[in-house]
């Protein structure tokens, strides 16, 4: 057992590590390291590890625009995870899901799998993950040129973001409140949040 666990250990030590070299722009090293860490839990059999390395790999491909390899890679660790019940990794996968569905312009699959990660992300009371699963149904439904109905769920994003506090992401948020009104035509609007986001870039 102790084994066992030392493995588990060392299989999710990878993918913490591939996750750091994703931040620092090391692509390569980090998708090495999640691969390590994937052969490791095949090897041991290590369920919970398999589907942090897949989302690890998966997150580094979708930063390299290699969607249909990242959709692969989530969907792997998804049929895991559903195995295992971990409602809450469930749902990130969804989101992560959608997000690349949205990147691939597959925007119904996205929006149904953005609404299922929304749902869940309510019932665990996650407000961090639901202002990214409004903001990434937000984006599909604008690429669809239905800005009226990204409109409402941004806002819902931005009073999530206002609460939270971080003005990279509410710079975000109030960046595309601001695409939004300019495509609905309502340009003073759109004028001030627009202005609001650059305010909050350049402070940051």
């Amino acid at each position: 057992a102790r084994r066992g666990d030392n493995a588990d250990a060392e299989a999710e030590l990878l993918c913490h590590g591939a996750w750091a070299q994703r931040v620092l722009g090391d692509y390569p090293s980090a998708l090495s390291l999640s691969a390590q860490g994937l052969r490791l839990s095949r090897e041991r059999q290590l369920k919970h590890a398999q589907a942090r390395c897949l989302n690890s790999a998966a997150g580094i491909e979708t930063v390299l625009g290699n969607y249909a390899q990242a959709l692969d890679g989530f969907n792997a660790a998804l049929v895991i995870e559903e195995e295992l019940h971990h409602v809450e990794h469930i749902s990130v996968l969804y989101n992560n899901i959608g997000f690349v569905h949205v990147a691939l312009k597959h925007y119904n699959e996205a929006i149904s799998m953005l609404n299922r990660a929304g749902e869940m992300a309510r019932t665990l009371g996650d407000e961090v993950l639901l202002a990214y699963v409004l903001n990434n149904t937000a984006e599909a439904y604008l690429y669809k040129a239905e800005p009226a109905h990204a409109l409402p769920l941004l806002e819902q994003a931005f009073s999530i973001r206002e609460r939270d506090g971080n003005p990279g992401t509410l710079a975000y948020n109030l960046h595309f409140l601001g695409v939004t009104f300019s495509a609905l035509e309502k340009y003073p609007d759109a004028s001030a949040r627009l202005h609001r986001a650059l305010q909050l870039r350049r402070d940051i």
